[in-house]
């Protein structure tokens, strides 16, 4: 799926371990409660997506454009964030990369 584009996609509960979307355009999809354990989103575009309950323990997002994005009861625990773009995202109880939880937005 690398580089490919998925915008409006519907993936709520989809598991997507492991998966390359590296650059993939994800913009406004619905990831509600969508496993992505160790997936590679390098500079993938998820505005405005949707990631509440999303698990993406480990996951790759470098780079990865998160604006907008909701992020609400999302596991980043151990995620690669560094250079992602988070204007506007919404935090509330989010288990951050280092294991804290963020809730600026609950």
């Amino acid at each position: 799926m690398k580089g490919s584009g998925l915008r409006y996609a519907m993936l709520f509960d989809a598991n997507l371990d492991h998966a390359d979307l590296t650059g993939v355009d994800l913009a406004w999809s619905n990831l509600a409660g969508a496993t992505l354990r160790e997936a590679d989103l390098a500079r993938a575009n998820l505005t405005g997506a949707q990631l509440g309950y999303a698990d993406l323990g480990g996951a790759n997002l470098a780079g990865a454009n998160l604006t907008g994005t909701i992020l609400t009861f999302t596991n980043l625990y151990g995620a690669n964030m560094s250079r992602a773009r988070l204007k506007g995202a919404e935090f509330c109880r989010t288990i951050m990369p280092d294991g804290t939880i963020a809730n600026p937005t609950c």
